[in-house]
């Protein structure tokens, strides 16, 4: 993907598909591994994954609810 790209949905399902590509790279006996034999690599690696999500993707949301591209949450 072009880093010209300024659509923070272009940039949200790019960085998708590169993730759900690099996940059914690991297997899940990996992941049990890590999780069970290296607790503090596991939790590197999660705090690595939330962070992806909660901070870059929801940033990238909140671009876009700022361009217009999103309608403001109604509760």
């Amino acid at each position: 993907m072009s880093e010209q790209t300024s659509d923070p949905f272009s940039k949200i399902i790019h960085n998708y598909s590169v993730g759900l590509k690099e996940l059914r790279n690991l297997s899940p006996t990996f992941l049990y591994g890590l999780k069970k034999y290296y607790p503090k690599a596991f939790k590197l690696y999660d705090d690595f994954t939330q962070a992806i999500v909660w901070i870059y993707v929801l940033d990238l949301l909140k671009a876009a609810e700022r361009n217009g591209l999103l309608r403001e949450k109604k509760y």
